[in-house]
């Protein structure tokens, strides 16, 4: 019986005396060439002057279709797209380290690359992911110095978030470009410092920091945020020297403000109480 399911397995390699992978290279080709007489005949009965639908109900293809051929004059391709020249190429190897590491979250891993100056779009890098990681298809073996470079001036929002990065975290290019807006203004360079100090300052819990920076900050281009923190002092004090804090109950906080608001003017105490004990 095992020399029979043998025999069956070796018998399945050939059709006709042709091994599979021609026939199926064949079939393929088959199709390219019949897609190629259809997107012909499209293109023929529209120069007579057939309308859209006239060809579809002729022809049977679908109408959207129809449209794109019209659109691009050409029948499309069902060839992958690949990369030939990619910015995401740069952090292929700390990509790569990330996957090993059992990161397979594309969107994580975009924020990441984000962090370390990539600038094309989510679904470009989910793409390049792909690609490149899942199918693992090689890098382009070209120089990256023959390259034209794929570096993009940030937005005001990226521009912003470059300032208040620690310098070693930056690429080189991005590294040059606030090196330059620092340079050509001392307002921007000043702003930059101070929000980079007070970013420190909170995430290491720093009090002793806190009187300097307020001091630094009065009459800068960050004196109206120094009112407000100088306002609320204590607050700040207390949120850089106490354990705790409402971040785990900020959802019950929204839920109440809402209630209260909501009741504004047309209830009384007691079916707010209620209210606010069903929740």
């Amino acid at each position: 019986m095992a020399q029979l399911d043998t025999d069956d397995r070796m018998c399945g390699e050939r059709k006709n005396g042709e091994p599979l992978h021609e026939r199926a290279v064949r079939q393929h080709d088959s199709r390219h060439q019949r897609r190629r007489a259809l997107f012909e005949e499209v293109i023929r009965l529209n120069s007579l002057g057939w309308s859209q639908l006239a060809i579809k109900r002729e022809l049977g293809t679908d109408l959207k279709t129809i449209r794109k051929w019209l659109k691009d004059n050409q029948p499309g391709t069902w060839k992958r797209t690949t990369f030939t020249e990619n910015p995401a190429d740069a952090h292929a190897d700390y990509v790569r380290r990330r996957w090993l590491e059992g990161c397979r979250n594309a969107t994580r891993l975009y924020r990441e690359v984000s962090d370390r100056g990539y600038r094309e779009s989510v679904k470009t890098f989910r793409q390049w992911v792909k690609v490149r990681l899942r199918d693992g298809v090689p890098t382009p073996s070209l120089l990256r110095a023959s390259r034209k470079s794929s570096w993009r001036t940030p937005s005001s929002r990226q521009t912003a978030r470059l300032l208040t990065a620690e310098v070693d975290t930056l690429s080189r290019n991005d590294r040059a470009f606030v090196h330059a807006i620092s340079s050509a203004s001392s307002e921007v360079a000043a702003a930059a410092d101070l929000a980079r100090r007070f970013q420190s300052m909170i995430c290491n819990r720093e009090i002793a920091a806190l009187s300097p920076w307020l001091k630094d900050a009065t009459g800068g281009p960050m004196s109206s945020f120094a009112r407000g923190i100088s306002r609320d002092k204590d607050a700040v004090h207390a949120a850089l020297t106490m354990p705790w804090s409402t971040g785990l109950v900020e959802g019950k906080i929204n839920k109440l403000k809402l209630i209260k608001r909501s009741m504004y003017g047309r209830a009384g105490m007691d079916l707010l109480r209620s209210r606010i004990i069903g929740t």
